[in-house]
């Protein structure tokens, strides 16, 4: 246990060293490693590579068959791309909004 104070009224209290929130599971190096070595012999290192186009695809025959997937490089190019995909212009209707998740 580590002493740290408390944000509120400097109280002193007890918190553990560390907090398991949101933790990642991730692969072993082991794992990912034959993908970085696809992507390596490939020479594409961003977009419209090979294991993206086969990322898509994958997700495309698990999602079923009326189903498109794309890929995206930030959650900004995201929310665009799904706002063009329901056609969410001015006159939209049902209107489409935007807001936070909080």
């Amino acid at each position: 246990m580590v002493r740290t104070a408390s944000v509120f009224d400097q109280t002193p209290v007890f918190a553990p060293e560390w907090l398991p929130v949101a933790r990642p599971h991730m692969p072993s190096a082991d794992a990912i490693l034959p993908y970085l070595e696809r992507i390596d012999a490939s020479r594409q290192y961003s977009k419209f590579g090979p294991l993206v186009c086969e990322l898509e695809n994958r997700l495309e025959e698990r999602l079923g068959p009326d189903a498109h997937a794309v890929t995206a490089s930030s959650g900004t190019s995201a929310l665009v791309l799904a706002l063009m995909a329901l056609d969410c212009s001015g006159g939209a209707s049902p209107p489409c909004r935007l807001g936070p998740s909080w």
